[in-house]
């Protein structure tokens, strides 16, 4: 999945990126009933502007509203960058690349037998077969 991962991200044209959060996990946005606000800009730097979006929809893999609330998230970053076309099609990989990244930051901070690595090993093995079926 991961050599999969590396030709698809060498094979975009013009490749769309920029400054990204890297962490736009729910945790990381607050709201008020007037506006939302991102925080925690530490992981932030220059990376594809998808991954972003890929970050936002980690935490609901297995939510079974998942392809739903991947069309809306898409849609509306298409509709805001004057996008001809929806990412929807590219979630898959940019949910694999974090679901990765995640397992790699948990394995590395989570004493060894804490349950946490079981669980994002778990996850990424089951987004690395949602992208590769894609």
């Amino acid at each position: 999945a991961r050599e999969n991962a590396a030709q698809h991200l060498t094979s975009f044209a013009a490749p769309d990126m920029g400054l990204i959060h890297a962490d736009l996990l729910q945790e990381n946005i607050l709201e008020n009933a007037r506006e939302m606000s991102i925080i925690d800009f530490d992981d932030s730097g220059l990376g594809y502007r998808l991954y972003d979006l890929g970050t936002a929809l980690i935490q609901h893999v297995e939510d079974p509203k998942l392809p739903e609330l991947s069309r809306s998230l898409c849609d509306g970053y298409a509709a805001q960058r004057g996008l001809s076309k929806s990412p929807v099609d590219m979630m898959p990989l940019f949910i694999m690349l974090r679901s990765m990244a995640s397992c790699g930051w948990i394995m590395q901070r989570a004493d060894a037998g804490d349950p946490r690595q079981r669980v994002y090993a778990n996850r990424a093995l089951r987004c690395a077969r949602t992208y590769l079926e894609a």
